[in-house]
């Protein structure tokens, strides 16, 4: 017997959802060159496959039509189909901040190895800060849970000795839904400003 459109559909979505756990492990690694590539496949990858479940989900949806899936059925449908859509346009969107990274990190190092003129050649020391773990429930904007979200935030990572840099990277972990989508918005606004401030002319 011939595999359904809905079977296909359920191998590409496997692929889809191995890629984007593979992004997703990109959340809290340092980006390097070789970083930067593997994310280029990767997004070349999940943009090959996703179409391909897009299509056939035009074939699924027709079939369960013609079926005459019931309200339930179909409404399962739609859910399974939009929840695919969201986990993809997040691994999108770390996708674009991750390259971004990568690119802001390489002019860092080119300004870091270029000393300022006579300045005494001293060799630069790395401190890195392990981030602490702690049990922090997830804040997916609900203005009455913010209070009680941001309390414990505050006493566990705000309130530490951690970089701004890091308590940012610590706050994105426990921001779901539209909260999150508004974060990556900001920080979308805070890499153009750096852009625009790096190229700007003396």
């Amino acid at each position: 017997m011939a595999p359904t459109a809905k079977n296909t559909r359920s191998g590409v979505k496997g692929h889809v959802t191995r890629i984007i756990n593979f992004i997703r492990a990109y959340q809290s690694t340092p980006m390097l060159e070789r970083a930067s590539s593997e994310l280029t496949e990767q997004e070349k990858r999940l943009r090959e496959k996703f179409e391909a479940f897009k299509t056939l989900t035009l074939q699924v949806q027709e079939d369960m039509v013609t079926e005459e899936a019931t309200d339930q059925e179909l409404q399962a449908e739609i859910n399974y189909v939009a929840a695919t859509e969201e986990e993809v346009s997040d691994a999108k969107v770390i996708m674009d901040y991750k390259q971004k990274e990568c690119f802001y990190a390489a002019i860092d190092r080119r300004h870091s190895n270029s000393p300022a003129p006579g300045a005494p050649n001293t060799p630069a020391t790395t401190a890195t800060t392990r981030l602490p773990q702690r049990q922090i429930k997830n804040f997916k904007g609900d203005v009455l849970e913010w209070t009680q979200f941001w309390e414990s935030f505050n006493a566990a990572i705000h309130g530490s000795s951690l970089t701004a840099v890091q308590k940012f990277d610590y706050l994105k972990e426990y921001l779901k839904g539209e909260c999150k989508a508004l974060f990556w918005g900001l920080e979308k606004a805070r890499l153009l400003r750096r852009t625009v401030q790096t190229f700007r002319p003396n």
